[in-house]
């Protein structure tokens, strides 16, 4: 099964996406992301349901052949967010098998890290990478703390399926951190080539417009707490974080 996406872009972004300004017809097999689209849309609220789904998409995930090892731009772009911010206590949501873990101990090895995430068999490979980070396997719509933390990250995570309510989510990060890290995915790897957009489940297609639609949510929700952020963008996702 083949796809033909129309990459459209224009100088409207309100992100920095000069690299992606080009329209481009590409035509390539993505057998298996339409696949799994179309089988495994979590819409499910239920634990086990969610657990079981995101084992299937995660559990096993190939780290080194996805969006972000595409080229250097989130290597680099995520080092110069966390560059200026002083932490110690980190939780790192939807964390799966810890790709932002290794950035925070690079900057604060030293750091106490909290990582939570859907995924237990995702949650278990991190561990064993990183033995001293506390785990906690729960949705993240259902989880809640006592406890405040210097830093929140929440990596490709606030537009999953499963979410029905992003600003809820937002809203409390903004609550129990000082300072708060959403990403939202812009991109597909495929191969040696990148498609830009967001798969749009109501329309079944790669939606290029979807990745700036859903990040301008995130600093709407800033903006009623009265938070101060900033963007950055890379090849792999949208950056949008407090100041």
């Amino acid at each position: 099964m083949f796809f033909k996406i129309v990459l459209k872009f224009s100088n409207k972004a309100p992100f920095p996406l000069e690299e992606y300004y080009f329209a481009v017809i590409v035509t390539i097999s993505m057998r298996h992301l339409k696949l799994w689209w179309e089988t495994f849309p979590a819409q499910s609220k239920n634990i086990l349901d969610l657990t079981s789904y995101y084992n299937k998409k995660y559990g096993n995930f190939p780290k080194g052949s996805n969006e972000r090892n595409f080229d250097n731009s989130f290597v680099q772009t995520f080092a110069n967010i966390l560059k200026p911010i002083n932490f110690q206590k980190v939780i790192i949501v939807g964390a799966n098998c810890g790709d932002e873990v290794g950035f925070v101990l690079n900057q604060n090895p030293y750091s106490e890290i909290t990582a939570v995430d859907i995924s237990d068999e995702a949650l278990q490979k991190l561990q064993n990478t990183y033995p001293k980070v506390k785990i906690i396997h729960a949705d993240i719509e259902s989880y809640f703390t006592n406890e405040i933390f210097d830093l929140y990250i929440c990596c490709r995570t606030i537009m999953s399926s499963n979410i029905l309510e992003p600003e809820k989510i937002i809203q409390y990060a903004l609550k129990i951190a000082k300072n708060v890290i959403f990403s939202v995915s812009c991109s597909y790897r495929e191969g040696e080539k990148i498609i830009y957009g967001m798969y749009n489940y109501s329309k079944k297609c790669i939606d290029t417009d979807l990745p700036t639609k859903k990040s301008l949510e995130v600093p709407d929700v800033f903006s009623m707490n009265s938070r101060k952020f900033d963007t950055k963008s890379c090849t792999s996702e949208i950056f949008i974080y407090t100041k």
